[in-house]
């Protein structure tokens, strides 16, 4: 840091946006894996209610 001349409040401020994109990009991956386990989970409660009919 002393040697690039940044404060400490500029690479906070850094840290924090990085920290606020992996955290949104996290989301969108939890997002994106969760809708086809979601579709499966519904599927298997359908086959598994005409199973027991």
């Amino acid at each position: 840091m002393q040697r690039s001349g940044r404060t400490d409040f500029k690479v906070r401020e850094e840290i924090e946006e990085l920290l606020n994109r992996a955290e949104h990009w996290d989301a969108v991956a939890e997002q994106k894996d969760g809708q086809p386990r979601q579709q499966a989970l519904q599927l298997i409660d359908k086959l598994e209610g005409e199973g027991s009919l």
